[in-house]
């Protein structure tokens, strides 16, 4: 008996269709639009940028060819960072759950990994891109 009183409340609420024609293109037209940003190609990134407590520790070229090994002072110890073959990875870290070690190699525009407990963030960039200081109107 509550579940017709439920169904009978619903179907009062929303009248005997649920969906119609125009609500199936706006979903459509959501999911698509959400697709096409999920996958949009990103250019590769050129340098990297490692900042400990929001202050810019170094910056580096990530297209340079040969190996480099980066050991920032984090706020709880070292953190080892790699850079080669165009990809940037955190191969060691002192904090307890490691979570920056396992996002892996990155090297899009755009991408960064964060180590929260030593307060380091490793981002990747092109060259081109100017950070906007402050906005007026």
């Amino acid at each position: 008996m509550f579940f017709s009183e439920h169904k009978n409340d619903m179907s009062r609420a929303f009248g005997n269709k649920i969906l119609y024609a125009g609500d199936l293109i706006i979903i459509l037209l959501i999911l698509v639009a959400g697709l096409l940003f999920l996958y949009y190609p990103r250019q590769n990134g050129s340098i990297v940028t490692i900042k400990v407590n929001g202050e810019i520790k170094g910056v580096y070229n990530l297209n340079n060819q040969n190996e480099q090994t980066i050991t920032i002072a984090g706020k709880k110890g070292p953190l080892k960072i790699k850079i080669e073959k165009g990809r940037v990875w955190v191969s060691e870290s002192s904090c307890h759950n490691k979570l920056c070690i396992k996002m892996g190699k990155i090297h899009k525009n755009g991408e960064m990994i964060v180590c929260v407990p030593n307060r380091v963030i490793i981002s990747v960039k092109n060259k081109e891109e100017k950070e906007v200081d402050a906005i007026t109107m």
